[in-house]
């Protein structure tokens, strides 16, 4: 059922309500009611939603990226221990002289540092694949100084 209404908003607003207890203060029914809530509460609350979820998203990301930085440390570790061979008998750990050999082993330039295509070079050697992005989160982990080279000390 449709509903005929006798009179058009116009009309309606020059005229005003003739009932007016009906319709206190003249105020037209065509118009749309207050809004319950306000906007800024909304816009808000919208604001604090997206700061939360990307402090949520930093700090899993930093995890990772701790987790990742951890994981190459050990990877190269164990790599270096394999050209060592820490498995000698009646051995605490390597001697001074073994890393020393283990460090020349990678520093294919001699020059006392390891760059980081002598490490790349060293790493794809023993088969230990390493996409690029890891292989940047490993080499500085590696580099505290940020020089872009690494050296026996």
């Amino acid at each position: 059922r449709t509903w005929d209404c006798p009179i058009d908003e116009a009309t309606w607003c020059a005229a005003g309500d003739p009932n007016t207890q009906s319709c206190p203060n003249n105020v037209s029914p065509y118009q749309e009611p207050e809004a319950p809530m306000r906007t800024g509460a909304v816009v808000g609350f919208s604001i604090l939603g997206i700061v939360a979820a990307a402090a949520i998203g930093y700090v899993v990301w930093a995890n990772e990226m701790k987790r990742k930085k951890a994981k190459y440390r050990r990877l190269f570790v164990e790599r270096i221990a394999k050209e060592v061979e820490l498995n000698r008998r009646g051995s605490v750990g390597p001697s001074e002289d073994e890393l020393i050999t283990a460090f020349k082993s990678v520093d294919t330039s001699d020059d006392g540092f390891i760059e980081k295509d002598e490490l790349r070079a060293f790493l794809s050697n023993g088969k230990i694949e390493v996409d690029d992005k890891d292989f940047d989160a490993l080499f500085a982990s590696m580099d505290l100084k940020g020089r872009g080279r690494v050296n026996f000390l």
